[in-house]
């Protein structure tokens, strides 16, 4: 199927039911960003629906604009620490995964606000936060417009070290190139 036809798909079932048309979505771009030892290991568990996830993007102050991200990531042994607020995450209780983007260094420049973020794979069981993340559910006045059937979180990283966020690909600080590449 070529871009056209899913967009034309996704399109229509938009139409019905919003919901509906984010789950052929939710896998779309998903296997970007990994490192080959990454997508052996995930890629065919995706594609059979064993291995759900969910994007953390964006967040009370960016909202859309991904370069204005503030959620910091730092060093911490050989793992991360996520610090920080994703608002909009879809499916974030149900996933397997969230992808997170982070920053993890400040610009050299301010025009060049999209270097410095990475992407985060944060392993996570299904129905549970790990510890250092803290969720709650949007209030039913908050869902957006024919999406009351996809369960929209928001959670604070707040200090805590998540259970090894696995940075997502070999080149840290260019996750935002790589999610305008697929754009």
């Amino acid at each position: 199927m070529g871009a056209f036809e899913y967009v034309l798909i996704t399109e229509e079932l938009a139409r019905a039911w919003m919901s509906v048309a984010s789950i052929i979505a939710r896998g779309n771009g998903l296997g970007g960003g990994f490192t080959a030892a990454q997508r052996r290991e995930y890629l065919p568990r995706m594609a059979r629906g064993e291995f759900l996830g969910a994007a953390a993007l964006s967040e009370p102050d960016a909202g859309s604009d991904l370069a204005n991200v503030s959620c910091k990531a730092t060093r911490d042994g050989d793992g991360w620490m996520l610090n920080g607020t994703k608002t909009w995450c879809t499916f974030a209780d149900g996933a397997d995964f969230i992808s997170v983007l982070a920053r993890t260094k400040q610009p050299s420049d301010p025009r060049r606000r999209h270097e410095g973020i990475s992407q985060f794979l944060v392993l996570k069981e299904r129905g549970k936060f790990p510890p250092g993340l803290t969720d709650r559910r949007f209030a039913r006045s908050a869902t957006s417009a024919g999406r009351r059937g996809a369960a929209l979180r928001q959670f604070q990283a707040a200090g805590g070290r998540v259970a090894r966020p696995r940075a997502r690909g070999p080149r840290r600080g260019q996750g935002i190139l790589r999610r305008r590449q697929r754009a």
